[in-house]
């Protein structure tokens, strides 16, 4: 396990997350004022966005905890081995 691209690969969750919030509610407002929703595609577009950085973030946490079980893994492996 390489541990800068570590950082690279998952230090970036936090700011997918806040984009995809921004997005939504930028494009349900967005929307709001080309069809005059009174609130109703901001909220959903919110909703969406929180959905969907959520499960970025949901995807990312799996994605550390294989990383960690492999690097586990692989040093008890070494230690075992050596």
């Amino acid at each position: 396990m390489h541990p800068l691209r570590d950082v690279g690969r998952y230090g970036t969750v936090g700011i997918e997350l806040l984009v995809s919030m921004g997005l939504g509610y930028y494009v349900g407002r967005w929307i709001d004022g080309k069809v005059g929703g009174h609130g109703w595609g901001t909220g959903t577009g919110a909703f969406l966005g929180v959905v969907v950085g959520f499960y970025s973030l949901w995807k990312a946490s799996q994605s550390m905890q294989r990383d960690a079980l492999r690097a586990e893994r692989e040093e008890r492996e070494r230690r075992e081995g050596g």
